[in-house]
């Protein structure tokens, strides 16, 4: 039997203090092992890093712990990527400070990503909205869009995706130019790279995290069947089923590479919008080399 992957799961926290214990003691109980945890303060000017670190010192468990902080305030975009890029997992499982992650989360999306053939990709899935006190707190919509998802409808700007509850693959931080720190919707960004090197964006349709809803929430689309893991690639929105995973009784659906993607991984990219950042967040070249 091939043992799992490594996997790592980072929390972001920036000035939560008085909310970041939870998020780290529900990454602590996650079930999926093996598994790193990467707990980092993005330079917070309150205690929140003593608090990281007071939990880190106390954990007493299987999971490999490590925390840090940033010597200077990256923002999220730049936090993330230097996260990712130091993360040892090929899968990163990414967490805010002030959310917390149902225990079998990892797991979820663990499964997704192996049960796919382990492609280049971003994992999304349902989440529960909740206030600061983690009381319910019902959003005027609450579903989150499954797919399928293309380039082209990525391009103009409609994902669906909520960074809040992803993963994804490090190769889609560590293949290409960073991030632009002037982009601030990072999870418009790497599931368009997903699909651009012929990856899969994958919907898995479980609560696994609770979502504290600050100051609303970007509405994202509905409709549309869904799988309980619906990976949308282009050109493939409804592949066949291929054999699940050892042990697994998930119906995957396939994440094959098509002539499409093959065509976008090419570098055929749409024409550019009038921002000067590119969908994958970085800036459009003043000459096109492709």
């Amino acid at each position: 039997m091939n043992q799992a992957p490594l996997v790592s799961f980072v929390i972001l926290a920036y000035n939560q203090e008085q909310l970041v214990r939870e998020a780290v003691k529900a990454a602590f109980a996650q079930t999926y092992t093996p598994l790193e945890i990467i707990i980092s303060d993005d330079c917070s000017t309150d205690g929140t890093f003593q608090v990281l670190r007071e939990l880190a010192a106390g954990y007493r468990g299987p999971h490999q712990v490590r925390v840090r902080r940033s010597p200077v305030n990256r923002g999220l975009t730049g936090h993330l990527q230097d996260l990712v890029n130091e993360a040892l997992g090929e899968l990163v499982v990414v967490a805010a400070g002030d959310d917390i992650a149902l225990p079998e989360r990892t797991q979820a999306l663990a499964e997704c990503w192996t049960g796919l053939g382990s492609p280049p990709a971003v994992l999304y899935s349902d989440f529960e909205p909740v206030d600061a006190e983690l009381r319910p707190s019902p959003l005027p919509r609450e579903e989150v869009y499954p797919g399928p998802h293309t380039l082209e409808r990525m391009a103009r700007g409609r994902v669906g995706v909520l960074g809040a509850t992803c993963a994804l693959t490090r190769n889609l931080v560590t293949d290409f130019p960073p991030v632009l720190s002037s982009v601030i919707h990072e999870d418009r960004v790497f599931p368009y790279r997903a699909l651009l090197v012929g990856g899969c964006v994958a919907y898995v349709n479980r609560r696994l995290l609770r979502y504290r809803v600050v100051g609303g929430l970007s509405a994202t689309a509905t409709g549309g069947p869904r799988s309980t893991c619906a990976p949308a690639v282009r050109g493939w929105p409804s592949a066949p089923s291929p054999t699940p995973a050892s042990g697994s009784s998930t119906p995957w659906r396939s994440c094959r590479r098509s002539a499409g993607c093959a065509t976008s991984a090419r570098g055929r990219s749409p024409t550019p919008r009038r921002s000067s950042t590119s969908p994958t967040g970085t800036a459009w070249p003043t000459r096109r080399t492709w």
